[in-house]
């Protein structure tokens, strides 16, 4: 791997830090308006909404892998770049849709993009940060990422509806959100073109095409080499690799189930607007990335365990609140705690899961956890949506109350072993031939 300047490794992780953020406006702008845009196209329930955000989930969870292999083979870089070209572009599918079709063909292409720029990032941080200090750097990460949500869905409902500012007006549609994520996704693009580091791995393009053995390889044993790769690099034991990513999973699904529904309770039964909405999830972004800033090095100090476990007690917190939650103000105190709570668990999680992988392998470790993370993403707003109809809101927040009891038992459970490298696996195995 390329060696970093120990001076510069800082400005990298903010410029990488700067670009995720600069994407994640672009995904936040148009979320508010998610339910106009059904409407305005044929669509407009609670399940069709559901169904749309596991359509993303679906095409994630088949990519991420894909991607998280690629860029430890080509370079992190490399990947980073097609999914920022490739999410500003998507955005053009949402402006010119006539067809609620047309809306999961934008989120099939939104959801393959996002898997290029994802778990490559992440191991791009975990890799330019000093161990004792990742938790840290992963958190400036997660911070980073979260920033954009406070950013997007204020523009995007001030988009959608329009504002007068003195003398200046705009007038607002519903397509006005997806030209501005476009932009933001372009420019994202040519900011990391010219500033991210090139990381490149001892598995390079020029080795791979060297290996002509592997040319002669059956597309069905290149696919067997690459799966046999990928089980072998993850941490061990395997079954708490995978209790890990369970945990992980309660955390996302607490909130999906309800994510549905929570829209349409938001502006039908809490009689609030999609200003408010914007207002909500900007609260919720400005504690999470408040948290993940200051309290990420935390794990750092203390241990990633034991700091996990707060964090989930706090998300535990801030769902019992939101069964109560009338007003706008209600929800925005609620939100306090899972901001706290993710600021807490979600880079104690990344920096200890960072610390049991072998940095050639991160991205193909990375990119298998935001796959099997997605698959939440497929069932969770199905369930929700579901749910919703037949049983109502308060019914969600009692199952996500449950899953958040369950996580908490689940995360002190957690172990792993030390990290071993295994010298065979990096500089003997047959390296997988993506050139045909």
């Amino acid at each position: 791997m390329t060696e970093i300047n120990p001076d510069s490794f800082k400005r990298h992780i903010y410029i990488l830090a700067v670009s995720v953020s600069i994407v994640n406006t672009g995904f936040g702008i148009i979320f508010p308006i998610f339910p106009k845009l059904l409407v305005d196209v044929g669509g407009g329930t609670a399940l069709d909404l559901a169904v749309l955000l596991a359509t993303w989930a679906t095409a994630f969870f088949i990519s991420a892998p894909i991607f998280g292999n690629l860029a430890d083979r080509f370079g992190k870089k490399r990947i980073i770049l097609l999914g920022l070209f490739g999410f500003a572009v998507s955005n053009f599918i949402y402006i010119f849709a006539t067809k609620l079709s047309h809306l999961f063909i934008a989120r099939v292409a939104e959801g393959i993009f996002a898997a290029a720029i994802l778990p490559p990032a992440i191991a791009m941080t975990a890799d330019l940060s000093p161990k004792e200090s990742r938790g840290k750097y992963l958190g400036i990460m997660g911070a980073s990422s979260t920033s954009g949500i406070i950013i997007g869905p204020l523009i995007g409902g001030f988009l959608f509806e329009g504002f007068v500012f003195g003398e200046f007006s705009l007038q607002g549609s519903i397509r006005l959100p997806f030209y501005i994520s476009a932009f933001f996704g372009f420019l994202a693009f040519v900011w990391s073109f010219f500033q991210l580091p090139s990381l490149h791995s001892d598995n390079s393009l020029d080795r791979i095409l060297e290996n002509s053995s592997l040319a002669k390889m059956s597309v069905f044993s290149r696919i067997g080499n690459t799966l046999r790769h990928q089980v072998r690099v993850l941490p061990k034991p395997l079954y708490m690799f995978f209790f890990f990513i369970l945990s992980e999973m309660f955390s996302i699904l607490a909130w999906l189930t309800i994510e549905p529904g929570f829209i349409f309770y938001f502006y039908d039964e809490l009689l609030l607007s999609p200003i408010d909405f914007g207002l909500f999830v900007g609260a919720f972004a400005v504690i999470n990335v408040l948290g993940q800033a200051l309290l990420g090095n935390l794990s750092d100090k203390f241990g990633r365990k034991p700091v996990m476990v707060v964090g989930q007690l706090f998300s535990f917190l801030f769902y019992y609140s939101l069964l109560n939650a009338q007003t706008l103000s209600d929800l925005i105190f609620a939100v306090i705690f899972v901001g706290i709570g993710s600021g807490l668990r979600e880079p104690a999680m990344k920096a200890w899961l960072s610390d049991v992988i072998d940095d050639k392998h991160r991205s193909t470790v990375f990119g298998i956890e935001a796959s099997l993370l997605s698959t939440s993403q497929i069932f969770g707003p199905l369930i929700g949506g579901y749910v919703y109809i037949t049983q109502g809101m308060n019914y969600l927040f009692w199952i996500a109350i449950a899953i958040n009891i369950g996580n908490i038992v689940l995360i002190m459970t957690l172990w792993f072993n030390e990290i071993e490298v295994d010298t065979d696996l990096i500089f003997n195995e047959p390296t997988p031939d993506f050139t045909e």
